[in-house]
């Protein structure tokens, strides 16, 4: 689901995805339940998979301005983020998605 340009940065490679079903636009209006499964999705891919429990951009509602990575932090980075911080994409997802609550479950 990212882009990965042809001779740009290699997005898919240190990736671990989760799609959910939903748009950008009503992430802010999720279920405690929503968050929950979520969580506990992110909980079992950090134990198997030794990600690191953080968000380091802040997520911009949508479809406002997000901030991505540059290449060389993209490279470096541990953690979780939204399409809409990956370099060489357009994505707005997942929007105004309240990553505290991920975190914090």
């Amino acid at each position: 689901a990212l882009v990965n340009a042809p001779g740009g940065v290699e997005t898919n490679r240190k990736a671990i995805q989760i799609e959910l079903i939903a748009f950008a636009a009503q992430a802010a209006s999720w279920t405690e339940e929503m968050y929950e499964h979520t969580a506990d999705l992110m909980r079992w891919i950090e134990f198997h998979c030794d990600v690191e429990r953080r968000f380091e951009i802040p997520l911009t509602p949508y479809p406002g301005s997000p901030r991505r990575f540059s290449a060389s932090e993209w490279n470096a980075y541990d953690g979780w983020c939204g399409h809409q911080n990956v370099p060489e994409n357009s994505h707005g997802d997942p929007g105004a998605l309240k990553t505290d609550l991920l975190l914090d479950k």
